[in-house]
């Protein structure tokens, strides 16, 4: 500077691993001019607010086969935090809504894993697995839905009406 001064901005970047504690940053000020450091805070900082919004890649229902153990996957991705929930729903032929899927002889939902990709954001596959028959599953549609902090809205993939052929053998 012109009175023989220096200025300097420090800057720090950081990527988050967890949405578990509120965070908090202090720069300090050293110098030999001065009788104390200079400290400023941030103050709380919330992970939460971060722009890593999931989104679903594919929603795969070509494993559907009649009479058979079959599964449908809907893949997600790009999200941080981990804490992604995915939830199925079902509409049986000639119905208007879809209702919750639970866990029963019919229906199985293992648990999602999620994978940290090597930009620190994760991805994941939600499976619904279940025996199609004709009388109950044909024309029958399912949804996914996911909801993320980083969401205001959950979002959600539809598979369209199953068309289930009976295989002549």
């Amino acid at each position: 500077m012109a009175d023989n001064s220096y200025q300097c901005s420090p800057s720090l970047s950081f990527t988050p691993i967890s949405d578990k504690e509120d965070l908090e940053f202090i720069c300090k000020v050293e110098h030999p001019s001065l009788e104390h450091p200079i400290e400023r805070s941030t103050g709380p900082a919330r992970v939460n607010d971060l722009p890593w919004q999931p989104h679903i890649e594919e929603l795969d229902s070509s494993d559907i086969k009649l009479n058979t153990k079959s599964k449908i996957q809907c893949k997600m991705s790009g999200y941080f935090p981990d804490n992604l929930t995915a939830r199925w729903y079902y509409k049986k032929a000639g119905m208007n809504d879809f209702v919750p899927v639970t866990e029963n002889k019919k229906f199985s939902v293992p648990g999602i894993k999620h994978q940290r990709q090597s930009d620190n954001t994760y991805s994941c596959t939600a499976i619904l697995q279940f025996t199609p028959t004709l009388k109950e599953d044909q024309g029958s549609e399912f949804r996914c839905r996911v909801q993320h902090p980083n969401l205001e809205q959950p979002i959600e993939k539809k598979s369209g009406c199953l068309k289930l052929i009976e295989s002549k053998g």
